[in-house]
């Protein structure tokens, strides 16, 4: 719903801005805990799959067409790579906190 919103108020506005709005919004909540939780392979595909169509609306990409190279071309991660360095960011926190776990 908050992509929708956001796509549809930025008619000719430059691409640019929708997708920074969408980054700041969207992709937080698509993120959210996510690291804690141990997602399976395809639930992952799917999600990349999901994140890859953002860019997709927003830059006029057909459903066919691979954004993969077009995101690393702008400077920004695909959703995968986000999700690994969010995971390994929570790790490194889990790992020197000073919360004890110990039985």
């Amino acid at each position: 719903m908050a992509a929708d919103s956001i796509c549809g108020q930025c008619h000719g506005m430059d691409e640019i801005l929708p997708l920074s709005l969408l980054e700041t919004y969207c992709l937080p909540i698509l993120t959210y805990a996510a690291p804690a939780i141990k997602m399976k392979a395809c639930q992952l595909h799917e999600l990349n799959c999901c994140w890859n169509s953002v860019y997709r609306r927003v830059f006029g990409f057909h459903r066919w067409e691979s954004v993969r190279v077009f995101i690393n071309g702008l400077g920004r991660l695909d959703f995968e790579h986000i999700m690994l360095l969010k995971r390994r960011r929570w790790l490194c926190k889990i790992r020197f906190t000073a919360n004890s776990l110990a039985a």
